[in-house]
């Protein structure tokens, strides 16, 4: 009727090219060559709608067509004037000659059977930043390439791997009929990951800088904490001048206009508000240094021989560090206060888990965990036997390591403080490596631990087995010590010099030849804070 090539898509085809269309709210869609625009309208009616889930209920969601960006370009004065008719936006005529910096979901299109390759690769072009493409095409196009052009869209097609349907005798019962053997094109562009090369500039001169400084200074560096300190300065000077930047870009858009009003705007979102504000140079490096000092507060290399709740003081104190600069003096400040507060906190988890593993943990199966004896004034006492039983957590139901975060934790603390009361030496087989490893493998029968095994039972417990005798004494001595349970001379005195009294209690504790060997060994050594009470053999 309007030209040769005008051949609107019947409803058959329709269903199986866009089966797996899915207009969401919101979206953009271009069709090229619109025709009298029977793709849209077809969108409109069996694509606009989608399942949603509100307070458990689900149902189907209907869009209107004011809920999507929908562009048509058609030739053909006559069709432009049905497809403004019906309501569609005709933002072009010649779709060859359409130059656009708008970015497309979709771009959809039953162009010209005799320029498809043109069309098609203009498509691509367009949407060479991401999105999805439909087409229909003469097959003859993508069959027979014997143009630059068509020889040019193969390779493409071939390159993003596009799905491709071949259709014979498809608009033979169409609004206009033709036996041309139609192609079916669905080709998804992945988004295009952008480089900033303002970043990158920004980049090149900090490293240049940084390397002049370290020749001139001879600097040595590569330890993570000056790496981390090194990215903290980079992004803030990145963003401070993209900043100004932007200022000043804004002032001058402002100068060559009638209107004090800009059209851009950037802002900041607030991690303890939740909410974005217009973003000032200072509040932009308050953010990034919380985001730095949160990711050096749960860095493993940071944190290693900090019990968990040290470390979760730590995090839970991230406000009080964001005014202060994410430099090394600061950090090396901070570690200088963990480290007088980490003998107090891993003397403090040691009592803590010593209850845990004993009193906590001796009803039913659990009670063979600890060994009653008379204590110092009291006959509530106990020590930890070479086995205890915990709770597992499922460890080895659960699919994923995460679900048993709490045993993990609790099984690290175990290891740090044993590690803090055999001197602090390096760990060889740290216990959160050990368990992932063994999950991973289905290994759940003596799992080697630095200071332990652990064995796995699928009814919800773990056995833990001590591997040096020795180490436990000391972890039953520092905690009977340090809730009274032994005599005050503990240590103090000889055997020989104690009352019958203090005497029948090590007796009952770890026996008179045990004491002996002990008192031999503490004469001078201590570990801890000093603190005579809890003095104890190395």
């Amino acid at each position: 009727m309007f030209n040769k090539d005008f051949f609107p898509t019947p409803k058959n085809v329709l269903n199986e090219w866009l089966k797996d269309f899915k207009a969401k709210k919101g979206v953009s869609i271009l069709e090229a060559s619109a025709g009298k625009g029977d793709i849209l309208e077809y969108i409109l009616e069996h694509k606009s709608s989608e399942v949603v889930t509100v307070r458990n209920k689900v149902f189907n969601h209907s869009y209107d067509r004011k809920d999507f960006d929908i562009d048509a370009i058609e030739i053909e004065p006559e069709l432009q004037s049905i497809l403004k008719g019906k309501g569609f936006r005709v933002v072009h005529n010649d779709f060859l000659t359409y130059h656009t910096n708008k970015r497309y979901d979709y771009i959809i299109m039953n162009p010209p059977f005799s320029e498809g390759d043109k069309h098609l690769l203009k498509a691509i072009d367009l949407m060479k930043d991401g999105g999805k493409i439909f087409a229909l095409l003469n097959a003859e196009t993508l069959l027979n390439p014997f143009s630059n052009n068509r020889k040019d869209l193969l390779r493409k097609l071939e390159e993003y791997q596009t799905d491709i349907e071949y259709l014979d005798n498809s608009f033979i019962d169409a609004e206009r009929k033709t036996g041309v053997k139609v192609a079916m094109i669905r080709l998804d562009i992945p988004k295009r990951v952008k480089k900033s090369l303002f970043y990158e500039d920004m980049k090149k001169a900090y490293n240049q800088q940084e390397k002049e400084q370290a020749q001139k200074y001879h600097i040595t560096t590569g330890n993570f904490i000056a790496e981390f300190v090194r990215s903290y300065n980079l992004e803030v000077q990145a963003g401070v001048r993209l900043l100004e930047e932007f200022s000043a870009f804004k002032l001058n858009i402002q100068q060559d206009s009638n209107s004090n009003r800009s059209l851009l705007k950037m802002d900041l979102y607030n991690e303890q508000s939740g909410s974005f504000s217009e973003v000032s140079v200072n509040e932009y490096i308050r953010n990034v240094r919380a985001k730095y000092w949160d990711n050096l507060f749960n860095n493993r290399k940071f944190t290693e021989k900090l019990t968990e709740n040290l470390k979760r003081d730590l995090v839970n104190d991230i406000h009080k560090f964001v005014d202060y600069e994410f430099s090394e003096y600061n950090i090396y400040n901070i570690q200088l206060e963990l480290s007088k507060n980490l003998v107090e906190g891993v003397e403090n988890t040691i009592i803590e888990l010593f209850d845990s593993l004993s009193y906590v943990h001796s009803y039913d199966e659990f009670s063979k965990n600890t060994h009653l004896f008379n204590g110092w004034k009291t006959n509530k006492s106990w020590f930890i036997n070479k086995k205890v039983i915990i709770p597992s957590m499922n460890f080895w139901v659960s699919e994923k390591l995460y679900g048993s975060e709490y045993l993990i934790q609790r099984l690290s603390d175990i290891e740090k403080s044993l590690n803090y009361l055999n001197g602090n030496q390096p760990i060889a087989l740290n216990v959160r490596d050990v368990l992932i490893q063994a999950k991973e493998n289905d290994i759940f029968k003596k799992v080697e631990c630095e200071f332990f095994y652990l064995t796995f039972f699928k009814k919800g417990t773990c056995h833990l087995e001590f591997k040096d005798m020795e180490l436990l004494a000391r972890f039953n001595r520092f905690a009977s010590q340090g809730k009274g349970w032994l005599p005050p001379s503990y240590s103090k005195k000889s055997y020989n010099d104690m009352t019958r009294e203090e005497q029948e209690v090590i007796n009952e504790f770890e026996g008179e030849a045990e004491y002996r060997k002990f008192y031999e060994r503490s004469s001078s050594q201590q570990i801890g804070n000093g603190n005579e009470m809890l003095r104890i053999a190395v």
